[in-house]
């Protein structure tokens, strides 16, 4: 061993001072020469006061002149302890601030998309918002914005513009309309259209509200007329009056779109 070096730092929890020995030594790896090293290793706990943590040391050691450590060199463990409180906060908060900086940077990359017109994530990432479904629009729409989330805020703007239709859809007044088997016309606009895979395959579920205010409901396999936000004139039969989520709704089956009869010529 060569330069053989004892000194006392703090343990590894800053419980108490400890005696460590570093040292070099010479080593060769498959034959490419030789390398120093230099080694370093505990060797005993002291004293949490420094000043007893050199006494003990110097006895263990007998020979005090080897010891590198004395009292100008170490500082209380109080005093180590608050340093290394110090620079930790000091860590975290560059961490932090790294990590806000990097997430504002993606959060602006996001809504330069938005402004340009193109979804920026999701299943629709990179189409054109114009051209997204109805009800993808009225999703977003509907989303509440956490304080500062510019890309939900962004979103909501983009599809406000290209889908003007969906704004203040109508709600219903509570109320059915008709009677169960009676055939009926009417003017309704589409608030809501999803559906599920089932036993018998796709079922389709598409919401109205009545020009008069009433819920209507479509449930089944077959084409309905109308999308979200279009108002359109159908012709349905009433299959039963029902509440479903705290929602009273007239449900409909069989449901016809009514074209405007055309003009006669003069």
């Amino acid at each position: 061993m060569e330069n053989v070096r004892y000194y006392i730092r703090p343990g590894e929890k800053i419980m108490m001072f400890t005696l460590r020995v570093r040292w070099e030594e010479k080593a060769s790896f498959f034959g490419e020469g030789i390398s120093i090293i230099t080694r370093d290793q505990y060797i005993r706990n002291l004293s949490i006061d420094k000043d007893r943590a050199i006494e003990k040391a110097k006895l263990f050691l007998d020979e005090s002149d080897i010891l590198q450590s004395d009292a100008d060199t170490l500082a209380d463990l109080n005093e180590i302890r608050r340093r290394e409180s110090e620079e930790v906060q000091r860590e975290r908060e560059e961490r932090e601030a790294q990590y806000e900086a990097e997430r504002n940077a993606y959060a602006n990359t996001l809504v330069d998309m938005v402004v340009s017109g193109f979804m920026p994530f999701g299943m629709h990432k990179g189409e054109n918002i114009k051209l997204l479904p109805p009800s993808y629009a009225l999703y977003w729409l509907n989303t509440e914005a956490d304080d500062g989330d510019i890309v939900v805020d962004a979103l909501k703007k983009a599809f406000a513009i290209a889908f003007p239709q969906l704004l203040n859809l109508p709600e219903s007044n509570g109320e059915y309309i008709g009677n169960v088997k009676e055939r009926m016309t009417f003017d309704a606009t589409c608030i809501a259209v999803f559906g599920f895979e089932g036993f018998y395959g796709w079922t389709t579920i598409k919401k109205f509200v009545a020009s008069t205010g009433e819920s209507l409901t479509y449930m089944g396999g077959g084409n309905c007329p109308g999308d979200i936000g279009e108002t359109v004139k159908i012709k349905g039969t009433i299959k039963k009056h029902e509440i479903y989520n705290d929602e009273a709704s007239t449900y409909i089956m069989r449901p016809a779109l009514v074209k405007p009869k055309a003009k006669k010529g003069k």
